[in-house]
């Protein structure tokens, strides 16, 4: 199912010619270790959280009348899907020093005045992070079902051709 999705004899997961792993999981190590890796993910992670911070401030004191001193706050909120923008956000601003504006795109569900960010920018987001919820679904997919399902089951067959397209 792998090779057929691509992802055989690339990168460290699904590669099973030892010297190309090799290669690719010694400079995947050298990046990781480097302290100038540590460092900007270290600050990446906290800035994304300082913001993630603010945004909840902001939710939960819109809900208290006349709130003059900012610490009397509270908030109930879906935390699971906080916490899933929160991830989807740094592990793309460490990967690819790109934000894909996920929280952002959260707290603009949440509230009627929208955050800074232009919509198209959040909009592009959201369009990244669904290609690659698509994208993972597609690989489990390719992982658990059979070739024999996926070439010859037409409901099975539509669904191999949509995670392809993808």
């Amino acid at each position: 199912g792998l090779d057929e999705f691509g992802f055989s004899k690339h990168g460290i997961a699904g590669n099973d010619v030892y010297e190309i792993w090799r290669y690719n999981r010694q400079f995947f190590d050298h990046v990781l270790v480097s302290p100038k890796f540590k460092d900007y993910t270290v600050k990446s992670i906290n800035k994304l959280f300082e913001e993630l911070r603010w945004y909840w401030q902001s939710l939960g004191m819109q809900k208290v009348p006349n709130n003059k001193n900012n610490n009397n706050w509270t908030l109930e909120t879906d935390f699971s899907e906080w916490f899933h923008a929160y991830a989807n956000e740094a592990i793309s601003v460490i990967v690819t020093s790109e934000r894909t504006y996920s929280i952002a795109s959260y707290y603009n569900m949440q509230r009627a005045v929208k955050h800074e960010y232009s919509d198209a920018m959040v909009e592009d987001g959201n369009k990244f992070v669904k290609a690659l919820v698509d994208h993972i679904h597609g690989l489990t997919f390719f992982m658990l079902v059979g070739k024999f399902l996926r070439h010859y089951v037409p409901i099975i067959k539509d669904m191999a051709n949509f995670y392809l397209k993808n």
